[in-house]
């Protein structure tokens, strides 16, 4: 499931390369988007387990950038999204702390 090629993600006929943003929705993941949009150089694409929140103007895409849900455990899921992508970002952690572990808030 590459990004759509319609208005969503480039406009038909827009040659520009296909860059995929995982983890699109988090912190690190929305700096590096704006920062490609601004740059104008890619059609842009989001892939993350979850669409964002509706209402939730922080986590909205900006116009132009398609999204893509998929869970990244899932290899079928991350090869079709990845299809037909030039280049990409991966903004993603996961993190497992077993057992749990207190964090120090001196750190």
């Amino acid at each position: 499931m590459p990004p759509p090629p319609d208005a969503t993600c480039g406009a038909n006929g827009d040659d520009r390369p296909v860059a995929i943003i995982t983890g699109g929705l988090g912190f690190l993941g929305r700096h590096l988007l704006l920062r490609l949009v601004a740059a104008g150089r890619w059609r842009l694409a989001v892939l993350d387990v979850r669409p964002p929140a509706v209402g939730d103007a922080d986590a909205a895409l900006p116009p132009g950038v398609g999204m893509l849900v998929a869970d990244l455990r899932d290899a079928a899921e991350v090869h079709a999204a990845l299809a037909g992508a030039g280049g990409g970002g991966h903004s993603v952690c996961f993190l497992v702390i077993d057992p749990p572990l207190q964090i120090s808030a001196t750190l």
